[in-house]
């Protein structure tokens, strides 16, 4: 088994990987909404535009952060 007294330095690392998750999960869904949108595979429905779908895909990544932040203390 391998020992090692040097910890790495984790307090810049949830920020930075919660901003990236975040950004990451509101351009994935708004390219699936102007992408659907584009090619008419649905009919128009008013939920269904970019300013909810980016609104809502960063509160769940938000609100996953929050979760699995205080599942690591």
């Amino acid at each position: 088994m391998i020992n090692s007294k040097y910890t790495t330095p984790r307090s810049h690392s949830i920020p930075v990987r919660s901003g990236l998750a975040v950004v990451f999960a509101v351009l994935a869904n708004v390219v699936l909404v102007l992408g659907v949108d584009a090619l008419d595979i649905v009919p128009a429905v008013s939920a269904l535009t970019v300013p909810p779908i980016a609104f809502l895909s960063a509160l769940g990544a938000g609100g996953a952060v929050i979760v699995y932040w205080r599942a690591e203390q």
